[in-house]
């Protein structure tokens, strides 16, 4: 378990500006929000044929309505295309929000089911309560086993294990809510398989971690279809790190949001 070394004042933090409202609603269903809902009540009405027809028609309007999306620059939108199936599987490391900023809570509401990576004590009980579906790790991921330092901020999901990045982000003048050690685990240490016919997703934002974790990972037995990993746009003209890794194990890069790059295996 989480061992606290140094605590601070907790404060209520808003999401930033950026992340999306859509939790707000609790009745919206996926791409068409309310719409879904009256489409599937007509269809109970006229049949399956005349709805089918009616939905011809009416797919250039449904097309130009802003798709609805959790995650924090739309990068579910890209991976719901990606990845069409009804169910599948995903990896989420460093999850956080049950749904706020979530890569993987569109996939969820889906029928998908997965496991969830999170060192924060708090994020992993709301994880818990929120997506019973999920089995939810609480620790956070690396190259090798062992125990880390985890700084949170107030501003929580700039939280991180890497020293650097903490020591970045305490000169920006972000505020230190406390500092616990926690367990690290790899990749390969959870059991996990998948190979690239499989619906699967791994999707890893872990601030200044995300390379370690995919160090940690054991690609012989769990290679999945996607992989969505925080990576800044600034980086689309000079491979990085992470990239050149990826690339040698089949994946292109397939899609950029300005935050996060994904991949798919070839």
């Amino acid at each position: 378990e989480a061992k606290l070394i140094i605590a601070g004042q907790r404060r209520f933090n808003p999401p930033p500006p950026h992340y999306p409202h859509a939790h707000e609603d609790p009745t919206m269903s996926g791409r068409l929000g309310p719409l879904a809902n009256l489409s599937e009540a007509l269809r109970s009405k006229i049949g399956p044929e005349h709805h089918r027809r009616i939905r011809q028609r009416l797919l250039p309007i449904y097309s130009r309505i802003p798709r609805i999306h959790w995650s924090q620059s739309g990068e579910d939108v890209i991976l719901g295309e990606l990845l069409p199936e009804q169910r599948g599987t995903y990896v989420d490391v460093g999850a956080a929000h049950p749904r706020l900023g979530s890569n993987t809570y569109f996939l969820y509401r889906r029928g998908w089911r997965g496991t969830l990576v999170e060192p924060n004590p708090d994020s992993a009980h709301a994880l818990r309560k929120a997506r019973p579906r999920d089995r939810v790790v609480q620790a956070a991921a690396g190259s090798k086993v062992g125990t880390a330092q985890f700084t949170i901020f107030q501003s929580d999901y700039l939280s991180s294990i890497d020293p650097a990045v903490a020591q970045e982000r305490t000169d920006a003048g972000e505020v230190i809510e406390s500092i616990l050690e926690v367990p690290v685990v790899t990749l390969a240490d959870l059991n996990l398989y998948a190979d690239p016919h499989q619906p699967c997703l791994l999707s890893i934002d872990c601030e200044g971690a995300d390379l370690e974790v995919l160090r940690g990972n054991d690609w012989n037995t769990f290679t999945p279809r996607v992989i969505c990993v925080e990576e800044p746009a600034t980086t689309l003209r000079h491979p990085t790190e992470i990239r050149q890794l990826l690339e040698g194990r089949g994946y292109r890069l397939q899609a950029h949001t300005g935050l996060s790059a994904i991949y798919v295996n070839n």
